[in-house]
């Protein structure tokens, strides 16, 4: 590709940041461009050469009414009758002095600040720009960018942060094929659509952002608003299936058993006679084993502290750590094996059958079962 023709792909992809930008106005409306030679050449001022104290001179190339090519701009000093006060040798694009070499790249500079946006072209993923700065003494210095700009294709998906890294690493690289002893590190931000200004000025938000290390290419600090919200996604319809399988074991595993109600150890502590006879579902944990058959159990529910006799287990009943879902049958208060006296007497129910829960109060079983899912403990159940 020609040096021509690389310029007028960039300026195309600049013509859509300038529509709307204020330092895309018109000469005429734009003070930081001056005539500087007396056919009305034009140069760029920067802030640090504002024109109310500066008057450039220019001799050299000129094209479509700005410097370009090689050329020479002195500043003279209006408060030191007109003395030069520095000068730029070397070579001129878009009437922006860009140093000893020449300069294809399409420049946007902004007015009032010290940034310039500079296009570096495309690349396999996507739009490269980069914002450059000005040096102590106002000259564009686009090898010290602190940040570039990519303006993903749609090879790039920006839910894949494998893509989105490479088509940050293809922005550094196309910063590095114009400045190839840049050694800094950078701040990348990715778009989702091409950039541009609007009238206010506002730039548009990236959806991932970056340091990237321009020596080592190694990428840190990297955030993706994107595929952050597509995990969450994925994770949130994880949940709302697990949910929903869970909910349908508990169904089955209720009308299985033939489980009447789901009750509370508080409830069955209280009054077992309402139930008895019946199967019930209850939620317990392992209190302690009282004989190779029987154990002592409490509810396994927040606030539920009552304890049961459990008949129909074996030795291998799960510790405290993991709650069980129950279907019992309810019998009557019976004393404890070993004791002789009231104090030993608890409601006792008969395992039917039993779910073994993942945690201390059976969150992985009854996460559902919330809202207008929550359970009716003690009436009649009704799946749902």
């Amino acid at each position: 590709m020609t040096g021509s023709l690389r310029w007028l792909v960039g300026y195309g992809m600049l013509a859509a940041i300038a529509a709307g930008s204020a330092a895309a106005q018109s000469d005429s409306g734009n003070l930081s461009f001056a005539s500087a030679d007396a056919n009305g050449c034009k140069v760029w001022a920067p802030p640090q050469l504002s024109l109310g104290d500066f008057q450039p001179r220019y001799t050299g190339a000129c094209s479509n009414g700005k410097a370009e090519g090689s050329g020479k701009l002195d500043w003279l000093d209006r408060h030191a009758e007109m003395q030069v006060h520095s000068t730029w040798e070397g070579y001129f694009h878009q009437g922006i002095f860009v140093g000893a070499n020449p300069f294809t790249h399409s420049i946007l500079p902004e007015a009032d600040s010290n940034e310039y946006i500079v296009s570096l072209g495309e690349t396999p993923d996507g739009s490269v720009i980069a914002f450059a700065s000005n040096s102590s003494a106002g000259i564009m210095n686009l090898c010290a960018a602190g940040m570039l700009g990519i303006s993903v294709n749609s090879k790039v998906q920006p839910a894949d942060d494998a893509t989105v890294k490479q088509a940050i690493l293809s922005a550094g690289a196309a910063l590095q094929a114009v400045c190839k002893n840049t050694a800094q590190s950078v701040q990348v931000n990715a778009y989702a659509k091409p950039f541009s200004i609007d009238a206010t000025g506002r730039r548009p938000a990236e959806f991932a952002d970056c340091r990237l290390d321009m020596q080592t290419h190694e990428i840190s600090s990297y955030s993706n608003e994107t595929s952050t919200l597509a995990r969450s996604k994925i994770r949130v319809a994880a949940m709302m299936a697990a949910m929903a399988a869970t909910q349908k074991q508990f169904a089955e595993f209720s009308k299985r058993n033939g489980v009447a109600s789901w009750v509370t150890a508080s409830q069955l502590d209280e009054n077992p006679f309402r139930y008895e006879g019946q199967v019930v579902g209850v939620v317990v944990s392992l209190d302690t084993m009282a004989t190779r058959d029987t154990a002592i159990v409490g509810g396994a529910l927040e606030g539920d502290g009552a304890s049961l006799q459990l008949h129909g287990v074996t030795p291998d009943f799960p510790g405290r750590s993991h709650a069980l879902l129950v279907a019992a049958k309810v019998g009557k208060r019976e004393l404890l094996p070993g004791q002789d006296t009231n104090a030993g007497v608890l409601t006792s129910i008969t395992r039917i059958d039993s779910i073994t829960c993942a945690d201390a109060e059976c969150d992985d079983m009854l996460s559902w079962a919330r809202g207008a899912n929550r359970i009716d403990w003690g009436a009649p159940y009704v799946a749902k």
